[in-house]
């Protein structure tokens, strides 16, 4: 595939009307407002761009709830979804533990084909939450999965130290949830802190456990280990690109175009993305272009 650079818009899109600016683009592709899905957004606009359907202008929105209506008006063609975050917070469906990758993303692609929404393939990458420790301090104590630290906590409570972000404690996929699926019993040894603030306690050895999202660059920034969810406690969170039907009619070629892409895609790959966005000073567009430079060798 020959890769071409076109020029990419980028605007802040908070609500409203799309800006009269964006009337040229070809096609608009929404992001949320965080490095991963900016970087995904680039990725899009590039791959559109090297075949030739030009150009492809990624449009931040506020959250999860404006993107998703925008595409379902049509101010915007496409943007990438998790699975996880369709099921739970947009179609509001009950999450039944050990649900797969598969199966998740079948939930939500059939259920949105009745809302004129095409889900193309997700990608490896699941940005769920996770448990991560320092590597000698997991292997100290010989866990390497979510069952064994449960294990440890319930022979030893509150020998180990656990933090995080404040509304982890109150969901049912947290810590109440690992506490009655895993068996996981901290003690009165838990605290709540801003979520960098948790990297930075844990790379000190003032945690020894805090709650990751699961493709966070600083994950590869500090050498966490992640432990193993060995019995699929939390929701997968896979991202696929999602298209308007009408969208996929002015270019069928698009699955094509898209799914061996995403294919690449995994936790390790994006943890590294994501790493060099915000701790290597690159933008989410030269990160996007460094990576399907690497994928074509050009």
């Amino acid at each position: 595939m020959k890769y071409l650079i076109f020029a990419i818009c980028a605007a802040l899109f908070l609500a409203g009307c799309t800006p009269d600016y964006l009337d040229d683009c070809e096609v608009i592709i929404g992001k949320k407002p965080f490095t991963e899905q900016r970087i995904l957004a680039h990725i899009a606009a590039q791959l559109l761009a090297a075949n030739g359907i030009a150009a492809g202008c990624t449009v931040e929105f506020a959250n999860t709830f404006v993107v998703r209506d925008a595409l379902e008006s049509g101010e915007i063609d496409m943007y990438w979804e998790y699975t996880g975050t369709a099921w739970i917070s947009i179609m509001l469906q009950e999450y039944i533990a050990g649900t797969s990758s598969l199966q998740m993303f079948e939930q939500v692609r059939d259920k949105d084909a009745e809302n004129g929404i095409v889900w193309l393939d997700f990608a490896p990458l699941n940005n769920t939450f996770a448990l991560a420790m320092q590597p000698s301090r997991a292997q100290e104590l010989g866990i390497a999965t979510l069952s064994d630290l449960g294990a440890f906590t319930q022979s030893n409570p509150g020998e180990l130290s656990f933090s995080s972000i404040i509304s982890f404690a109150g969901r049912p996929d947290g810590l109440m949830g690992l506490a009655e699926v895993y068996g996981m019993n901290f003690g009165e040894n838990i605290t709540h802190m801003a979520e960098h603030l948790q990297y930075l306690a844990l790379s000190a050895g003032l945690k020894d456990v805090i709650v990751v999202y699961s493709t966070d660059g600083r994950i590869m920034h500090h050498d966490f280990v992640l432990l193993e969810d060995d019995r699929n406690f939390f929701p997968p969170y896979n991202p696929a690109p999602n298209i308007s039907a009408q969208l996929l009619e002015r270019f069928p070629q698009l699955p094509e175009i898209f799914n061996p892409i995403s294919a690449l895609l995994t936790n390790e790959v994006m943890q590294y993305l994501n790493h060099r966005v915000d701790n290597g000073g690159y933008t989410p567009q030269e990160v996007a272009e460094y990576w399907l430079h690497s994928v074509f060798g050009e």
